[in-house]
């Protein structure tokens, strides 16, 4: 059974899709999001680069960018016919009309492109593309012939249309009506953009977790539950979904459902397997990298308790995946196996495990090194981005500085206040071992700056603190 969980109560909303009682992916967002993925919007353009970059001004703090690829981007090229080369047929200052392929970050615009398409349930319009295509998840020739009939007959050639995953369950006629639907909402984007005034937004596309329920909910044993009145309401009104409830309880909504604790598990660096073994995820702004390890797991045959350890991660490594939203490149590094029959084996076992992934994600294979290379597409912002942030102490690190290196930090500090102010006695607030490794064996370190300024130091161990954390206040005495 599908659940898709809201928790809308404060600034944002967060959006838990649960499979049997198991969260396979969880969405966080801002209530009033501008730059929605999806959304559509007339900008400026303020800047061209060499580099082939261009900012566009669509209202928001941070301009977006795009990237100008002459074969992505066609609609901004014209061909010259003296040099037979395509030109850019835009400039610094006119109005563009763009559509938000990737949010924007903490250090980046958001992405967009001139590429416009528009999403419904079934179908997704190429308003710039005459070809219809099904989804390769759907099997059968004829199945896939007979979609591609109802898409052609409807659009006649005029845009060209993806037909998703979901058409393979779905009625004729909500298919066909999909489709009508999502031509007269481009029709009227179309029209917008011919009048409306840069900056402007012409078309706000449904949040992620609308688009989760779309997704998602398909029969009436799959429910979702809401913790917000007003969102609840408009759901419900919307008549798309049969099986709907408020939820009001005094306790939690994702501690209710027992959310909560597979978050937390969900943004620990070591995840365990249930054979005893254990996976260790490592994000960085490039890529994120996956070590397998064999853990508490044994067996008497080596090749198959690994290759027993390595079949387990694959299916947690595609569920982790998607639950933190990694994406760009992903590498694994799987245990060593000598077998090439085993290898194929594992390679095909993360094809199958990653079907279920609604992003694009491709399994490339194994290197000559023996790492798994995976991609995913990067739509909006990792989990870990979207509810953390970097620690004061270790300034995303995730390392402090030994006792001994802040020790001789706090004593510079204090050289620093007796060499430069006429306070004759500073005192030391630090955890015990700190305070043990700033003042040294029987005080030595200490009782030298003391001779060497005299003047006084004195330490004080405060509980409270801990790690490299310390405070030191000049005085009078």
């Amino acid at each position: 059974m599908r659940r898709i969980v809201c928790d809308s109560l404060c600034g944002y909303c967060k959006t838990a899709v649960m499979q049997d009682d198991e969260l396979v992916e969880l969405i966080v967002e801002k209530r009033e999001k501008k730059l929605m993925q999806g959304s559509i919007f007339v900008g400026k353009i303020k800047r061209i680069l060499p580099s082939k970059f261009m900012f566009i001004d669509l209202g928001d703090e941070k301009n977006a960018f795009l990237y100008l690829n002459d074969r992505r981007e066609e609609r901004l090229y014209r061909k010259n016919e003296k040099t037979g080369k395509n030109e850019l047929c835009v400039k610094q200052g006119d109005d563009i009309t763009v559509r938000v392929e990737k949010e924007d970050t903490a250090i980046k615009g958001a992405a967009v492109t001139s590429n416009i398409s528009v999403a419904g349930e079934y179908c997704v319009l190429l308003p710039f593309e005459k070809k219809v295509g099904v989804s390769k998840k759907i099997d059968g020739n004829e199945k896939r012939e007979h979609l591609k009939r109802i898409g052609e007959d409807i659009l006649e050639g005029r845009y060209g249309l993806i037909m998703r995953t979901k058409c393979e369950n779905a009625d004729d006629e909500e298919i066909k009506n999909d489709i009508t639907g999502l031509v007269e909402k481009y029709e009227e984007i179309e029209r917008k953009s011919r009048y409306s005034l840069a900056p402007c937004e012409i078309y706000h596309d449904m949040s992620d977790g609308e688009k989760a329920m779309r997704d998602f909910i398909q029969g009436d044993d799959d429910e979702i539950i809401i913790n917000d009145k007003d969102e609840y309401e408009r759901i419900k009104n919307s008549g798309k979904y049969n099986n709907i409830r408020y939820y009001d309880d005094a306790i939690p909504i994702f501690e209710r459902y027992g959310i909560k604790k597979q978050i937390d598990k969900a943004l620990n660096k070591k995840v365990w397997l249930d054979c005893g073994g254990f996976i260790i995820i490592e994000q960085t702004e490039a890529c994120s990298v996956i070590d397998v390890n064999t853990g508490k797991f044994t067996g008497g045959d080596h090749e198959k308790t690994v290759f027993k350890v390595n079949e387990e991660a694959a299916s947690e490594i595609a569920k982790q995946i998607r639950l933190r939203n990694l994406s760009g490149m992903i590498i694994v590094d799987f245990i060593d196996m000598k077998s090439g029959k085993n290898i194929k084996a594992l390679e095909e076992k993360m094809r199958e495990e990653v079907r279920a992934d609604r992003t694009r994600t491709t399994v490339i294979g194994m290197t000559e090194l023996g790492l798994m290379q995976i991609t995913r597409r990067k739509t909006r912002k990792p989990l870990a981005e979207s509810i953390l942030c970097d620690c004061p102490m270790c300034r995303g690190s995730g390392k402090i500085g030994n006792d001994e290196l802040t020790a001789d930090k706090m004593r510079r500090e204090v050289i620093g206040i007796f060499s430069q102010t006429v306070c004759g006695c500073v005192e030391v607030h630090a955890g015990k071992e700190l305070i043990n490794a700033f003042e040294g064996t029987d005080g030595e370190h200490r009782k030298e700056i003391e001779e060497k300024f005299s003047k006084k130091i004195i330490t004080k161990i405060t509980e409270h603190r801990s790690g490299n954390r310390y405070e030191i206040k000049a005085t009078d005495r």
